[in-house]
């Protein structure tokens, strides 16, 4: 049967018309589309393919031809070897060349037994018959699902290995598994290191923050209502001494107070001068009682001055000179480092409003803040590492029952004590700390083979034969660089450390191409 006619399409007497007249341009696309010189197709933009006489390429153009193809290939596959396109199947010529569409070599297809008639057909959709898998051996393309072949050899697309698929596929004894040849492999940069067994430490790093001893802070707050004369600290972080000014405080009812306490005194001195005499001159040892009331009086009236923020060094100022302080101060009763001022001058203050608070800067502890999932482990934590800059780390126990949960952050804090190191720590600090544990044998991986999802942990497993499987993992503990494998690996197993998203991929493609061939 005369070539020419077997690929002439719904628009033949159009293109053999232009063909007796001149050359004519189509669009391999769109067979439709043609024009008599050289341009681009107004629907896609493909450049126009020139159609002449001899052009061997004038028998497919269009879907049209297709059809008529197929109807006819069996006879033509029979008589004469048949070069295709692996991508574009519609695409057929008698001898080698080049696809027209995509540039792409063509295929040699060798003439088959006339059962494989339908060969033709299940080239074009890239599927594979049933009746041909279990009469005969096929090999495909792991990638390319739809380029097939009865013999060994590589894809011409991508140059993978073809796999034979008979009676025992290769997917039989490798279920769930993924095939990526070595050549592959190493364009992906694919790295595997085996699971093993080793002394494993973990090291977790945790961030920290240095706070007060609230056991050694102090907040000055005045006992009386008044007003803020003077403060005697400037800024938060100032170290103060015992004994220094915080600030000063004008109260009427602190005057009031000294006022009452100066009258009584004047009571008792009148008091002695009138008796004082009489009772030396009789020898009289029993006290008397007025004096002892004022006494009494005297004792108690001091106190409250004393509980009221009055110094002891003012207060007897104020007995030695018999005048009232207006402006009484408050002194810092240790040493300490301001951690905040609340008031300024001229502000007015009542009883439990703190002035200035301040704590001890040897006392200080750091709080740990780390994810509840180490809240298991603190039992097996070894010590904690806590760093500053330009300083050694610092090694510090730990206490597990003094861990708190907060319900907002949902994180743990656990509180260690610093020890003292002068101004190396402030409160308010932020600093890295390192929560090591006790070493103990166990299975561990590279923490770069562990791909996190929302469905789990998993790792992809090196099989014989290069074969890649997933593998849904449970963790443990986690250092820098290693993390323990609780379950799902078994020691000696190979898993992948670079290259496993490239592989994923690759898994995905497969599986779209093994669904694709089984739909069809």
């Amino acid at each position: 049967m005369d070539r020419a006619r077997m690929h002439e399409s719904a628009h033949g007497e159009l293109l053999a018309s232009a063909d007796a007249e001149g050359e004519v341009w189509y669009c391999p696309m769109h067979a439709h589309v043609t024009s008599d010189h050289e341009g681009s197709c107004p629907i896609c933009g493909m450049k126009l393919v020139r159609k002449g006489a001899g052009n061997p390429e004038s028998s497919h153009a269009g879907n049209a031809h297709v059809a008529e193809h197929e109807a006819s290939q069996s006879t033509a596959d029979a008589e004469t070897g048949v070069w295709y396109c692996p991508m574009h199947a519609h695409v057929t010529s008698d001898h080698e060349g080049s696809c027209p569409i995509c540039g792409m070599k063509l295929v040699r297809k060798v003439a088959e037994s006339p059962k494989s008639s339908h060969a033709g057909k299940a080239h074009v959709h890239g599927e594979l018959h049933a009746s041909a898998d279990a009469e005969s051996d096929v090999w495909y393309c792991p990638m390319h699902a739809h380029v097939t072949s009865d013999h060994e050899g590589s894809c011409p697309i991508c140059g993978m290995k073809l796999v034979r698929k008979g009676a025992e596929t290769p997917e039989s004894s490798h279920a769930g598994e993924i095939h990526v040849p070595a050549a592959v492999q190493r364009r992906m940069g694919v790295v595997t290191e085996p699971a093993q067994i080793e002394s494993f430490q973990s090291s977790i790093p945790v961030t920290a923050q240095v706070v007060a001893d609230q056991r050694r802070t102090i907040a000055l707050a005045p006992r009386v209502e008044g007003w803020i004369e003077r403060l005697g600290v400037s800024v938060v972080g100032q170290r103060v001494r015992a004994g220094q000014m915080i600030y000063e405080i004008y109260s009427p009812e602190l005057q009031q107070r000294q006022k009452d306490y100066l009258d009584l005194l004047t009571r008792r001195d009148a008091l002695v001068a009138a008796k004082g005499g009489e009772m030396r001159s009789i020898k009289n040892t029993q006290p008397d009682p007025m004096l002892a009331s004022v006494a009494r009086e005297r004792f108690r009236m001091r106190s409250r001055l004393l509980a009221a923020g009055v110094p002891p060094a003012v207060l007897e100022e104020v007995e030695k000179f018999r005048r009232v302080r207006e402006v009484v101060p408050v002194l810092a009763p240790q040493d300490g480092l301001v951690t905040a001022i609340r008031a300024q001058v001229g502000s007015f203050v009542g009883p439990g409003e703190p002035v200035i608070t301040y704590s001890d800067p040897e006392a200080l502890w750091a709080e740990l803040s780390m994810s509840a999932d180490l809240l298991p482990h603190l039992a097996d934590v070894e010590h904690v590492l806590i760093h500053s800059p330009g300083a050694p780390a610092v090694r510090v126990s730990i206490d597990p029952s003094l861990a708190v949960a907060d319900s907002l952050s949902r994180r743990v804090t656990l509180p260690v004590p610093l020890p003292k190191s002068g101004a190396r720590f402030l409160p308010g600090m932020l600093l890295d700390a390192e929560v090591v544990t006790k070493a103990r044998d166990a299975l561990t991986v590279p923490v770069a083979a562990v791909l996190r999802s929302g469905q789990g942990d998993i790792v992809v497993v090196a099989e014989p034969d290069d074969h890649f499987r997933p593998a849904f993992v449970q963790l443990g503990r986690e250092s820098a660089d290693r993390v323990e494998v609780l379950a799902g690996l078994a020691p000696g197993e190979t898993v992948v450390t670079n290259g496993q998203f490239l592989l994923s991929a690759e898994s995905s493609l497969q599986s779209l191409w093994r669904r694709t061939a089984a739909a069809r």
